[in-house]
């Protein structure tokens, strides 16, 4: 008995290349459609990293822009007030900016305190230009103060000169 290696079976067995191609279509299309969400994601983190980033900076930010107005403004009257040729007022101005220089001297120190902690490189450049800058302004303030301090020395011996020796 010799057995043929062909034998009819009732029903098919097996896929048909037509069901392979379309299955490898339908898979292919799900992986296109995972493919785009990759860039999305992308997109999203890099917004999440600025968020944070602004978050750990937006606070420092405002104090420091509030700063600034203050010492422009302080610099404003006592521009106006030396245009105007009066050193009266030299006293009061020299501590407005002692307190200006405080007021700096504490960013510079907040700054340099978080700076390290921050978690980004661009973030500890960013806060390390900011603290050179503050150290500036502070410079230039410290200058100014200096300025009107001699200027109230100045305006002090105007109005109490010294006894003639005769």
């Amino acid at each position: 008995m010799i057995r043929s290696h062909r034998t009819t079976r009732p029903g098919r067995r097996g896929v048909t290349l037509l069901e392979v191609l379309v299955a490898i279509f339908i898979a292919g299309v799900g992986l296109l459609a995972l493919l785009t969400l990759f860039p999305i994601g992308m997109t999203n983190m890099a917004r999440a990293v600025n968020d944070d980033r602004s978050g750990h900076l937006k606070p420092l930010a405002a104090e420091i822009l509030k700063v600034r107005d203050e010492v422009v403004a302080s610099s404003q009257v006592a521009l106006a007030d030396l245009l105007q040729r009066d050193t009266s007022r030299a006293a009061a101005h020299c501590q407005q900016f002692a307190i200006h220089d405080g007021q700096l001297t504490a960013l510079i120190q907040t700054v340099d305190k978080i700076r390290p902690n921050l978690p980004d490189q661009k973030d500890r450049q960013l806060a390390e230009r900011v603290s050179r800058e503050l150290t500036k302004w502070r410079e230039t303030v410290r200058d100014v103060k200096e300025s009107f301090r001699v200027l109230a020395e100045w305006e002090q011996q105007k109005s109490n000169p010294p006894p003639n020796v005769d």
